[in-house]
């Protein structure tokens, strides 16, 4: 016999401690089933679409407008301008950690994971830019573009593959980009020169007033999020990227702790 009949019976007829009850109607029990069974599958179904978007480089348009979202779509967009500079890339992060937490006190929270999804996944500038401007204004944009400049120049050298995309996020957001350059340094954009310490101090994404404390919680934090673990059901090339930062923060923390 069919099964979902046999079900329907069962919960008309079902027998609860203390004695039992009338027979429920045929629709109760096809109500059950809908909240059971086919609901969960709906919803499945929602979130998997959203996230196979994501994972194809596309920020969900239809995503709503929070503040948790904003701040989501600062770390996407920091994420697409790191990867610009893969040398240097993890001694961004306490900056990325410094201006959030300063922009969105009440949303903060350990962005680490979202941060290496976004590293991971990076989504398109384009449709990051489509999601924003629906939803905010120009003096935000204006935030996040410089937000993104300080962020390339925060190792004190500007590539120019960091300079076109700053560029192109604030063309796709609508503005004009005179209102940025005088805040690109005239100084010639080459590699500065440093000292060992200073070199290994800014692999953490430290400066050199660190204390043997900052130096810890650097290297704990760095750690968390380019062990070789968390890369091991990624792409090859993830897995060298991830395994050579991770020699990289490695040499550095016992240089400073020698």
């Amino acid at each position: 016999m069919p099964v979902l009949p046999e079900f329907i019976v069962l919960i008309r007829s079902y027998r609860f401690p203390g004695g039992p009850i009338e027979p429920k109607p045929a629709w109760v029990g096809i109500i059950v089933i809908l909240v059971v069974f086919i609901v969960p599958i709906f919803w499945f179904s929602f979130k998997r679409k959203k996230r196979s978007k994501w994972e194809d480089g596309i920020w969900p348009i239809d995503f709503s407008f929070n503040r948790d979202h904003l701040m989501e779509a600062y770390i996407g967009a920091a994420a697409i301008l790191i990867r610009k500079d893969r040398e240097r890339m993890h001694g961004k992060l306490p900056y990325i950690n410094r201006y959030l937490q300063f922009e969105f006190p009440d949303e903060y929270y350990d962005f680490k994971e979202s941060y290496r999804h976004s590293l991971k996944f990076p989504v398109s500038i384009e449709s990051l830019t489509d999601w924003l401007n629906r939803y905010i204004e120009a003096a935000e944009k204006e935030k996040l573009v410089r937000f993104l400049l300080s962020l390339a120049l925060s190792d004190g050298y500007l590539k120019e593959d960091e300079l076109a995309a700053v560029m192109k996020f604030a063309t796709a957001l609508q503005l004009d980009w005179s209102l940025f350059e005088a805040e690109i340094p005239r100084a010639e954009k080459t590699q500065p020169s440093f000292s060992a310490r200073e070199r290994h101090l800014r692999t953490l994404g430290l400066t050199t007033d660190a204390s043997e404390e900052d130096i810890r919680s650097a290297y704990r934090g760095l750690v968390k999020i380019y062990h070789p673990d968390k890369y091991a059901s990624d792409t090859k090339e993830a897995q060298q990227q991830a395994a050579e930062q991770f020699r990289k923060i490695q040499e550095a923390y016992e240089y400073l702790t020698e």
